[in-house]
C-alpha cells in the first residue's frame, strides 16, 4: 500500500466516525467533510489556532509529497 493510501485510509476511518458522532451516516463524504472541516474551524477559533496557518502548511506537505513521489500508486 502506498504512503497515499494509507493516508487516505485513515481519513476514511475518521470520516466513518465523524458521520457516527455527529448522526450524518449514509451521506455523501463531501457533507462529512465540509462538516468536519467547519468543526476544526470552530475547534481553532476556541483554541486560538490560526486555521489559516494550517491550510498554508498542509498545502506545503501536500506540495513536497507530490514531488517527493509519495502520491503515486
Amino acid at each position: 500500500m502506498t504512503a497515499n493510501n494509507e493516508r487516505c485510509e485513515r481519513v476514511a476511518s475518521v470520516l466513518e466516525l465523524y458521520e457516527t458522532i455527529s448522526g450524518i451516516v449514509g451521506e455523501p463524504n463531501s457533507v462529512a467533510l465540509t462538516d468536519l472541516l467547519a468543526d476544526l474551524r470552530h475547534y481553532c477559533v476556541q483554541w486560538r489556532i490560526d486555521f489559516g496557518e494550517l491550510l498554508v502548511r498542509s498545502e506545503m506537505h501536500l506540495e513536497s509529497e507530490i514531488k517527493s513521489g509519495e502520491m503515486l500508486d
